[in-house]
């Protein structure tokens, strides 16, 4: 295909190469200077650990989770640490970078670049500094996997790669959703910190909250597909109704464009 063949700004392969290309660019800035980098990875991977430490000793502080074993929670932390490190790899600094044009006015120049709004907002905040989250969170899952006696089939990693997937295209339409409301709030400080109490919720097996909540985070508002469902993908012990979260994931991710393009629509520019 000629290289001047014209393609869809928006397209998926569009966004997977600006994202691409943001994070060569991240990453050769970092290597610029080897210490700093290498003491980011080390204080990133720290704070997440630390996090999962801080969750494990909420678990035996109570004596345990109900139907987890410390072994299933260790793998719980580790998938954590996996989920935790992909998103901030990804789009860990989405939400700051539309903090900071919206703050200085700068959200308007976003609108007349080739890619559409939403493609250049997502695909301006990756944080190569993560990547330590991720690694650290893949050799965990595979330790924990090894000595839970776990037999991973083709189906259990489909059905896991099926939950995570589904988690980030509800994590994206959360992104998309919280760039539509700053089209229309001054301050964002309240709203950043609902995000991320909303997000804690996720950091917990849905097991602890009982009846129609659980249903709720798994199904209504589907928190659980970030670390509950992939975790339970891997012992096979997922819910009946837990397919229902990928479609409610979907629907999200919808009503999240269609929540950002009413927005777009009624925005007016700080030139008048």
């Amino acid at each position: 295909m000629s290289a001047l063949t014209p393609r869809n700004p928006s397209s998926a392969a569009r966004i997977g190469e600006l994202l691409l290309l943001d994070l060569t660019m991240k990453l050769k800035r970092a290597l610029a200077f080897r210490l700093n980098f290498a003491v980011n990875l080390a204080i990133s991977l720290f704070y997440s650990l630390l996090f999962s430490l801080f969750q494990f000793c909420v678990y035996t502080g109570i004596h345990g989770y109900p139907g987890w074993s410390a072994g299933q929670m260790l793998l719980f932390q580790a998938v954590l640490l996996l989920w935790t490190g992909s998103i901030d790899f990804l789009f860990g600094g989405v939400r700051e970078f539309i903090d900071l044009e919206v703050t200085y006015g700068n959200l308007d120049r976003l609108f007349v670049w080739p890619t559409h709004v939403l493609v250049s907002l997502l695909s301006r905040g990756t944080n190569v500094h993560a990547a330590s989250t991720v690694l650290a969170g893949s050799l965990g899952t595979a330790v924990m996997l090894t000595r839970l006696g776990v037999q991973l089939t083709w189906h259990k990693l489909l059905v896991f790669g099926l939950f995570f997937a589904a988690g980030l295209v509800f994590y994206v339409a959360l992104l998309i959703a919280y760039s539509a409301c700053t089209l229309f709030m001054v301050k964002m400080e309240r709203l950043r910190e609902v995000f991320d109490r909303v997000l804690f919720f996720a950091s917990f097996p849905a097991d602890l909250y009982a009846g129609a909540s659980k249903t709720a985070l798994i199904v209504g508002f589907p928190l659980a597909l970030w670390v509950y469902l992939p975790v339970q993908a891997l012992l096979g012990r997922c819910e009946r109704f837990a397919l229902l979260s990928v479609l409610s994931s979907a629907l999200s991710f919808v009503a999240a464009l269609a929540f950002w393009q009413r927005q777009e629509a009624r925005h007016v520019s700080a030139g008048g």
